[in-house]
């Protein structure tokens, strides 16, 4: 019997030595940190190829408006549901996305339709969230949404914006694209409706 306890607390701490060991060779992620680690690369990346962008500091995004499209042609609302209270838009749209390097992981120059919403209960989107930073208006009444602009993005309007990985994709990699990976979007908006 003591020999099983012997083996048991052996166990433990060889377990115990193998978890701390981990995050002292940094296997542990903390995003707040790769954040702060992006910003430089961001905006040396951002004075090369966007001199004109503007930063949101609560966000880390820069972007620059191309075309503000054509005021009033969408309203954005906040609807309430059965259970929750939903934003959304059906929208068209051309975009690319590069990455810091110049290498464009997704482009689609025919327009390709997504739906652009999230529930402000829950937190679930249909997007990333640099998306509907990019969308969205910074505020609808009294639901403060953090967009880049006053009434959101209208029909017409052209917008590019370089986000940190924390709004993108995270430390997950998808298709082409890397994890921790900072991202350059341009967005048309064809079209949008609800």
């Amino acid at each position: 019997m003591r020999i099983k306890i012997a083996h048991y607390i052996l166990l433990l701490i060889v377990t115990a030595f193998s978890l701390s060991s981990c995050s002292d060779n940094g296997d542990f992620f903390d995003p707040k940190q790769r954040f702060e680690e992006e910003k430089p690369i961001i905006k040396a990346y951002v004075d090369q190829h966007i001199p004109e962008a503007i930063l949101d500091t609560n966000l880390g995004i820069w972007y620059e408006i191309i075309s503000p499209g054509t005021p009033g042609s969408y309203i954005y609302k906040v609807e309430d549901t059965q259970n929750a209270k939903v934003i959304e838009a059906n929208t068209k749209v051309k975009y690319s996305v590069t990455l810091m390097n110049g290498t464009v992981v997704e482009k689609n120059d025919t327009g390709i339709e997504f739906m652009v919403a999230a529930n402000l209960n829950t937190g679930a989107k249909s997007v990333i969230s640099a998306w509907l930073y990019a969308f969205f208006p910074a505020k609808i009444g009294e639901y403060n949404l953090g967009g880049l602009t006053i009434n959101g993005l209208q029909k017409g309007a052209k917008i590019r914006f370089v986000t940190p990985s924390l709004h993108a994709y995270g430390h997950q990699a998808v298709g082409k694209i890397p994890s921790d990976s900072p991202l350059d979007f341009t967005i048309e908006v064809l079209d949008i409706k609800e």
